[in-house]
């Protein structure tokens, strides 16, 4: 049913049904309260961005581009719905929790002011405890939703381990949460009595006393689809049920056997993922599983998934089980700030999606209540909530949708997507890129338009005694080979890959001199991996060059002055020349005060770091002012 605002009584007996349910509570009564009497007004909630995320410029940022040097970072995250990217902040979180996990009344009394924390706070827990709920600890498996540090333990980028995250968490701590306070699952845990927070298992500086009344086994990058996990390196769902079987030994352990059964028994498993799955695997690699699925049977190849891991699960004695939905995808800043065609509003497609999948999951509960004797599982649906708060944020105090928190932005890209910012494209199809094939075609042009404006004789020769120049390859390797697994990287390994290239290289070459062309400068690559761009997303390197790709350039340009070698003997008449950038950069960047060079770790462009094109813009006041030092 989609969601209105003239149903608002229905959803509150719904979550209220359900939250006895699933906990086995005895209510003897329920009360109703009356928003009028307490003058309620949903409108001074105090939220004023929507449409971006509070850190950084809110568009693109998340894990280590959300630094906590960066002072554009919001100020008070309690503006914002979005954190970073793809994350809620911690009052979103709380809002989710409170309408996901028990009930509308609570939501709309939290996002109303005139209703006081502890005053919330003591009716929920009072709920809980007169009604007898069953609820001795919260496992939670998942993805970056709900995952409270685990990554922080293993070697991915996938982090949130550093400020500004968890500036508003307790002792302003970041854990590894993709939030800057508590997460969604902290709030249940507190609401039934338990923990404040809910640690994750890999932290070492928990142990089995602390996970036996809840524990996070989640991920932040991973899916149902083991393929989704594979592209961050993070811990794929099955390892997350392994990690929950070492789990039970200890916990058997340290309670012993009965006990330690009934906490099994009785504890609420939460399952919140499936994000990812799409946005970061499925429409972002369309040579993987786009090429084996069509959407609709993808979300079908998930929901098996989903519905095999819920037996596991069963299995081995959950039976009180929550199955988280997914939100309204569409609708993340980074899927609006690049949304440019559409004018930077949600990716209505991505939504559909959500809901198509969120009407599986809710029949997927449907099925398995009847086929798995005592199970209770419930379908707890976010997207309708978060729907509510982006389609209406006026109801909710919202004023700015469009730019974010910073002023000119760190990476102003987002800018440069902003639905009311001049620079922002008219035609989305002018930012596709003109192949090398159609560069010659354009110089074939050239030569008829320089004969007809010059003569035959002339022309010809203006063209036999032009010096011709070639500089590219780093964008093969960079924007091609490295950033698609899925493409290239499935066909070639690195050197076949450049050798792929020397090819085409030749080819190019010989097509210019039959052309005319005789005088011919062929560029080199420069220490790529010393790119502001490549230095600074190598956190674990310590942000210094990645060899690996200097490495490359240095085998690529090796095969490039062989090409010359070869051609220049080959084709009569022809003088190529191999003209090799590497050596004088990396001279430059080592030395940089031999030059009279300042900065060589970052560009002068905005923060150095990430910029270029229209993210270099003119009104950008980080921009140095004085390029020569750079």
């Amino acid at each position: 049913m989609a969601y209105t605002y003239t149903t608002p009584w229905l959803l509150v007996v719904t979550e209220l049904l359900i939250l006895v349910s699933i906990t086995e509570s005895k209510v003897p009564a329920i009360i109703f309260f009356n928003y009028n009497k307490y003058e309620i007004r949903c409108g001074l909630a105090g939220f004023d961005a929507v449409g971006v995320a509070c850190c950084s410029t809110g568009t693109f940022e998340m894990s280590y581009l959300c630094s906590e040097h960066n002072p554009l970072t919001c100020s008070d995250a309690n503006k914002y719905v979005f954190w970073d990217a793809f994350h809620p902040t911690e009052k979103t979180n709380h809002i989710i929790f409170q309408t996901s996990s028990t009930n509308f009344v609570y939501q709309m009394a939290y996002i109303c002011m005139y209703i006081k924390w502890f005053l919330l706070t003591q009716f929920l827990l009072t709920l809980v405890a007169r009604t007898g709920a069953k609820v001795p600890a919260i496992i939670v498996f998942g993805d970056s939703s709900v995952d409270a540090g685990n990554n922080n333990q293993i070697p991915t980028i996938a982090r949130s381990n550093f400020g500004p995250y968890g500036r508003d968490f307790s002792g302003r701590k970041a854990t590894g949460r993709f939030s800057n306070g508590r997460i969604a699952t902290d709030f249940v845990s507190e609401a039934f009595g338990l923990k404040p927070t809910i640690p994750a298992y890999l932290d070492p500086a928990y142990n089995i006393s602390d996970f036996a009344t809840g524990v996070t086994f989640a991920s932040a990058g991973t899916g149902y689809d083991n393929a989704t996990s594979n592209v961050l390196s993070v811990i794929p769902l099955w390892k997350e049920l392994v990690y929950y079987e070492d789990y039970q030994k200890r916990l058997r352990a340290y309670l012993g056997e009965t006990k330690a059964n009934q906490v099994i028994s009785d504890a609420l498993y939460m399952i919140s993922m499936g994000t990812n799955d799409f946005l970061e695997n499925y429409y972002t690699f369309p040579a993987g599983r786009q090429s084996r699925f069509t959407v609709t049977q993808y979300e079908d190849f998930l929901i098996g998934i989903a519905g095999n891991f819920i037996k596991e699960l069963y299995s081995l004695g959950a039976r009180k089980i929550s199955l988280g939905g997914l939100p309204p995808m569409g609708c993340l800043p980074l899927e609006r700030a690049t949304n440019i065609a559409g004018g930077n509003q949600c990716v209505e497609r991505y939504n559909t999606v959500a809901l198509e999948f969120n009407g599986k999951l809710k029949m997927l509960t449907t099925t398995l209540n009847k086929d798995l004797s005592g199970l209770k599982l419930v379908f707890s649906n976010p997207y309708y909530i978060f729907t509510y708060v982006i389609r209406k944020p006026a109801t909710f105090g919202f004023d700015v949708t469009s730019v974010g928190c910073c002023a000119t932005g760190m990476f102003e890209m987002g800018y440069a997507c902003n639905q009311n910012n001049l620079m922002t494209c008219t035609d989305a199809d002018k930012y596709s890129v003109i192949p090398l094939w159609k560069e010659l075609v354009y110089y074939e042009d050239y030569q008829k338009r320089l004969r007809a404006y010059l003569g035959e004789t002339k022309a010809n020769q203006v063209i036999s005694d032009a010096l011709y120049m070639i500089s590219m390859g780093t964008n093969d390797f960079l924007e091609n080979y490295y950033t698609f697994p899925a493409g290239r990287q499935s066909r070639f390994t690195v050197t076949q890959y450049e050798d792929f290239l020397i090819g085409i290289a030749g080819n190019f070459i010989k097509e210019l001199y039959s052309l005319g062309a005789r005088k011919i400068s062929l560029g080199g690559l420069p220490p790529m991996g010393c790119l502001p761009l490549e230095r600074a997303t190598n956190i674990a390197g310590g942000n210094q060059c990645v060899e690996r790709y200097n490495t490359v350039a240095l085998e690529f340009n090796g095969k490039l002055k062989m090409l010359t070698t070869t051609l220049n003997k080959d084709l009569s008449g022809l003088k190529l020349v191999f003209s090799n950038p590497y050596y004088i950069f990396t001279y430059v960047i080592r030395k940089p005060a031999t030059f009279g060079f300042d900065v060589t770790s970052v560009g002068c462009c905005a923060t150095g770091m990430f910029e270029m094109g229209y993210a270099c813009n003119q009104n950008n006041l980080m921009t140095c002012t004085d390029a020569d030092k750079y």
